[in-house]
């Protein structure tokens, strides 16, 4: 048996928990340090160590100190990280085996803690004592003797298979234990918590019993010696460690030592010296020096025959031996000699088995060099594949450098490109300003009249299905004129109105070009239809008032829109020789086209602002009419003085801004921003589906707007000079 001498000791309970010390035991029985001392063995299964555990603090009232035994089983293979193979722990290296043993017993440690916990519970003092060997039940017989165990509680049975009917111990280990420890010790066998044997203790004295490690000078006398051979002599054949250590045993070494001295026997009362050469039994030689079973049978036969002389020569030693007479004598001699014969016999035939061995031993070291050889071409693969990740991590690195470079770039360009289309707009401005001082009229030469005749085939006959909308004044369908794709709005019927709005946009919209203004094509005067230049993406109302297409304007077109928009305004306020008032400013009346940008439509309630009209208080041109437009977007002013003025586009600019950022409803739509801001929750009115906007920006736009919807038309700001530059500067900062 392969007992180590470690031994874990707990401190007493209560104590603060350190981590596990070591220390040599020395082989005599050890007294325990409490009176009363219960030791359990518990295993790994943690479940039916708890059920021992509960048991013995149940039948001892809780009155007891428990000590938890274990025995750790060094396992016999090692596994292989990563290749999901096992090699013999003999094989394996000597940092692989400790590692692995050390995380055993690191394991146990936690079950045996797990033990500890639970008697902790119960209100128990506890502590552990661990032993390692190769088999669990000569673990438990070597902690019985090392410790002087008197009172043990393990199981009965290690097969689930058995029940409460079972009345006799079935595990080999519990078996063992209860022939093989000694006989000091009270074992009392339990299973599922049901007391199955009790093994009572015994006195050395009461039997005449001698313990096994007992090789003192001082041993007892040979009657009690007698007894001991006679009743253990099988057991003692079984055991290699068990010494020869009485007069009975010294006459078996002395039996097959006839040879090397057969006419001067020592006294048997004396046992011989461990290290005297005369020890080695002659049987061996003689066994290595025979081949075949036939010449060690011969051999055989011949050291028996000595066997009498052996027994005169030691027989006045046994003359006083009581209950022996000459043929039990001769009987025990004869069966000791047949027995070693036997246990010689098999030594050879393991011996003539060796190649074998060595042939099983080769494949296992070849085996194990494949395994090694396969786990330095896995070392070698990984060792290489970090390098590759080493270089692309590298050029990873590389990239998003190069990538946040571009990015910089394309950033630069854009803006760039913003800063130039700002130019662009500018130089158009321009262009038309000095246009119009030269009295060019190249604005009318783009301007046709058409039969209605043509314009109707263009319609397909004003089809229902190419209807694009309705307004309070006519009807749009879409067609083809001339192969160019247009816009035709038919006004409702002969009315003075119609007819107003009619000449009204086509005076509008012959002198006026701009970008950001929708281009009137041509005209039939009888019927009233307009033909302009059609734009496909229809109006932003749609836009704004259907989530799915919302998602399609991210803050910044909202913010491209609401800057051309003023652009398109600013132009027509600074018409010469009269300013140009649109009137009806809303999301209906303004136009997407493919590329988003924005063109404003329906001038039929635009006025021109001539310098004869002030207002009331002589501060700005205005012109005096009935309240037309769209509730929610009318100039409340207006509505009020019937003083048209470009301030009141400029309230509907405003409204549409707030549009563009909440997405709600035009009515009360300035009253709940300016309740938000006070309140500090403008992030949460945002229009989500624009994206996240940015919020310095959308708070500098929110206040833009509220200014544009004062009630007074005094305190808002001019487009041209005040609104477009604050546009201007957003828009190039996105």
């Amino acid at each position: 048996m392969a007992v180590v001498d470690r031994i874990v000791t707990l401190p007493e309970f209560g104590a603060p928990a350190v981590m596990p010390s070591f220390r040599r035991v020395a082989p005599e029985l050890v007294t325990p340090d409490f009176e009363d001392v219960i030791y359990v063995a518990a295993g790994k299964d943690v479940k039916e160590g708890k059920a021992k555990l509960v048991w013995t603090v149940h039948q001892s009232r809780g009155n007891v100190k428990i000590c938890i035994i274990h025995v750790l089983v060094p396992s016999k293979t090692i596994p292989m990280g990563g290749l999901g193979a096992e090699i013999p722990a003999n094989l394996a290296n000597e940092i692989l085996l400790r590692e692995h043993r050390e995380n055993e017993r690191i394991n146990m440690h936690k079950i045996l803690d797990i033990y500890l916990h639970v008697c902790t519970e119960m209100g128990v003092p506890a502590e552990k004592k661990y032993i390692e060997s190769d088999s669990v039940q000569k673990g438990i017989v070597e902690l019985i003797r090392l410790h002087g165990i008197r009172k043990l509680v393990m199981g009965a049975a290690a097969d689930r298979r058995y029940f409460r009917k079972m009345t006799e111990i079935k595990s080999r280990k519990a078996i063992f234990v209860r022939d093989k420890a000694h006989i000091s010790c009270q074992i009392r066998f339990i299973f599922n918590r049901h007391l199955i044997h009790t093994r009572e203790a015994r006195t050395a004295e009461a039997i005449g019993e001698v313990p096994t490690d007992a090789t003192s000078p001082t041993s007892p006398a040979l009657g009690a010696g007698k007894s001991v051979f006679l009743k253990s002599r099988s057991d003692t054949q079984r055991s290699g460690t068990a010494k020869l250590s009485n007069p009975f045993q010294d006459l078996m070494r002395r039996a097959f030592s006839v040879n090397a001295d057969r006419h001067s026997a020592r006294p048997i009362a004396s046992p011989p010296p461990d290290s005297t050469p005369s020890d080695q039994s002659n049987l061996e030689c003689m066994l290595e020096t025979h081949d075949t079973p036939q010449e060690l049978t011969t051999s055989l036969s011949h050291h028996l025959q000595l066997i009498p002389s052996v027994y005169h020569t030691g027989h006045s030693s046994f003359s006083n031996t009581p209950d022996l007479d000459e043929n039990g004598m001769r009987e025990v001699l004869e069966e000791g000699a047949m027995t070693r014969a036997e246990e010689e016999v098999g030594i050879i035939e393991s011996r003539r088995k060796d190649p074998r061995k060595r042939l099983y031993a080769e494949k296992l070291k070849e085996e194990h060099e494949k395994v090694m050889e396969e786990l330095r071409i896995a070392q070698a693969q990984k060792s290489q594949l970090k390098d590759q990740f080493v270089e692309t991590d590298q050029s990873r690195k590389e990239l998003e450098l190069k990538i946040i470079a571009n990015e910089e770039i394309l950033r630069a360009l854009v803006q760039k490109q913003e800063l130039l289309r700002i130019e662009l707009e500018n130089a158009l401005l321009k262009a038309e300003e000095e246009s119009r001082r030269k009295g060019d009229s190249s604005g009318t030469k783009f301007f046709s009249e058409f039969s209605f005749t043509e314009i109707a085939e263009a319609a397909q006959n004003f089809d229902p299905s190419l209807k694009i909308g309705k307004g309070g004044c006519g009807t749009v369908y879409r067609g083809l004129l001339r192969l160019t794709p247009v816009a035709i709005k038919i006004m409702n019927g002969p009315s003075t109105r119609g007819s107003q709005e009619f000449q009204q946009e086509i005076d509008v919209l012959r002198e006026v070009k701009h970008p950001n203004l929708i281009t009137l094509i041509g005209a039939c005067p009888q019927p009233c239809t307009l033909v302009y230049e059609y734009i496909p993406n229809g109006s932003l109302e749609h836009w704004l008032r259907d989530s799915d297409r919302a998602k399609q304007l991210p803050w910044r077109a909202r913010i491209c829109i609401a800057t051309e928009l003023c652009s398109a305004l600013a132009f027509l306020h600074t018409w010469e020789p009269h300013s140009i008032v649109h009137g009806d400013v809303k999301p209906g009346n303004i136009l997407l086209d493919a590329q988003f940008k924005s063109k404003l439509s329906d001038f039929g309630i635009s006025r021109l602002l001539s310098g004869g009209e002030w207002s009331s208080n002589n501060t700005a041109v205005v012109h005096l009419t009935n309240p037309k437009g769209t509730i929610g977007y009318m100039d409340p002013e207006f509505f009020v003085t019937q003083e048209l003025t470009t301030r009141s586009d400029v309230y509907s600019f405003g409204i549409i801004l707030l549009e563009l950022l909440t997405r709600r409803s035009a009515l009360g739509i300035a009253n709940a921003v300016q309740e938000a801001i006070s309140a500090g929750t403008l992030a949460a009115i945002l229009d989500s589906s624009a994206g996240e906007w940015p919020y310095t920006l959308a708070e500098k736009l929110t206040h833009l707007a509220l200014s544009c919807c004062e009630m007074s038309r005094r305190s808002r700001p001019d487009l041209k000079s005040e609104v477009w530059t604050v546009l201007q500067s957003i828009r190039a900062s996105c």
